[in-house]
């Protein structure tokens, strides 16, 4: 039988997000995270560069180490495995590295178009539940607007690009201070 010819509810229920899910044996774990990939690259080619934006460039060690400073911060914070945390910014270092960060201590990264409308920002940051912001600071004050109230949001972090935020609202903090306070080893999170 083709999913053409299937009903409505059959054809929704054969589309389920779970018939997506890779099942392991025995319970096992999957080695093919983010945070798996990324070791396995630091491992191999340490020392090649891996991003470049304007006069920056970081190898592969070096990005590895700051995101794990930021998920040792992260983690430091209390947020937790499943918990969302949103990034708001555009192509960025900061971006990559936030995005690995809050993958490593297996919370789960959403993206956040920061020119969205008031509402559609709002409603996002709701729907998702959640618990921390990550945003550029060309857009702080704009996020900063709309998230009062959201009753699952504890933090507020804010990153300039290859310098120190030049916005940082009551409130925030500043995601190089944050850094600068963690180790750039891997979290323990157990």
């Amino acid at each position: 039988m083709s999913v053409n010819e299937l009903g409505e509810d059959e054809r929704l229920a054969k589309d389920s997000f779970a018939s997506y899910r890779r099942s392991y044996f025995a319970g096992g774990r999957s080695n093919n995270t983010w945070g798996a990939r990324l070791e396995r690259i630091v491992q191999v080619i340490p020392d090649k560069l891996a991003f470049v934006q304007g006069d920056r460039k970081l190898t592969w060690k070096q990005f590895d180490e700051r995101v794990n400073k930021l998920a040792n911060g992260l983690f430091n914070l209390g947020i937790k495995k499943g918990e969302r945390v949103g990034i708001a910014g555009f192509n960025s270092i900061e971006w990559m590295e936030s995005y690995f960060a809050i993958s490593r201590i297996g919370a789960v990264p959403f993206n956040l178009n920061p020119l969205a409308t008031l509402d559609e920002i709002a409603y996002i940051i709701k729907d998702a539940d959640a618990v921390a912001m990550i945003v550029e600071d060309e857009y702080a004050r704009v996020i900063e607007r709309v998230i009062e109230g959201i009753a699952s949001l504890r933090y507020f972090i804010v990153y300039g690009m290859a310098r120190s935020p030049q916005c940082v609202p009551r409130g925030a903090l500043d995601y190089d201070v944050l850094m600068a306070k963690y180790r750039a080893r891997k979290p323990k999170l157990g």
